[in-house]
């Protein structure tokens, strides 16, 4: 009697160590797959196909800087808050590395720069 209740000890004892070695192996490989998405989510950026004859067209709403101001937290959670916009700005470095960028690019034909600005009435 002893022998079989050890055998019976044993045989559950195994199949525990399975299920155990089981789920962490499968959460492992979920999360490993989890992981993978992500990197692909984050690293991942589509082929654009630019038509013969296109333009680059570059309309900057915000100013264009030298250096970026210094972002202060509270003041941008304020405007967040209150649901007023912040000026954008741009590098005037990010403008002249795109106008090179497109320069190599041979299927473009024309760069085309509009500068709008009005005055909002209040």
């Amino acid at each position: 009697m002893k022998k079989i209740l050890r055998y019976i000890g044993s045989v559950i004892r195994f199949g525990w160590k399975v299920l155990i070695t089981g789920t962490a192996l499968v959460s492992t490989i979920f999360f490993l797959c989890g992981l993978g998405m992500l990197l692909f989510l984050f690293t991942h950026q589509p082929q654009v196909e630019i038509e013969n004859g296109s333009a680059l067209v570059m309309t900057p709403h915000g100013g264009i800087l030298e250096k970026k101001s210094p972002l202060d937290p509270a003041t941008h959670l304020l405007h967040l808050l209150n649901g007023t916009l912040q000026q954008e700005e741009f590098l005037l470095q990010d403008i002249i590395s795109g106008i090179r960028a497109a320069a190599m690019i041979s299927v473009l034909r024309c760069l085309c720069w509009f500068r709008i600005t009005w005055n909002r009435p209040d």
